[in-house]
């Protein structure tokens, strides 16, 4: 599901973390 792989990365960009751990 892109969406939620989208979702992830961009709540991930906010907060400072990594979304390809």
């Amino acid at each position: 599901m892109i969406l939620v792989l989208l979702n992830k990365i961009v709540f991930c960009f906010k907060r400072g973390c990594t979304p390809f751990d």
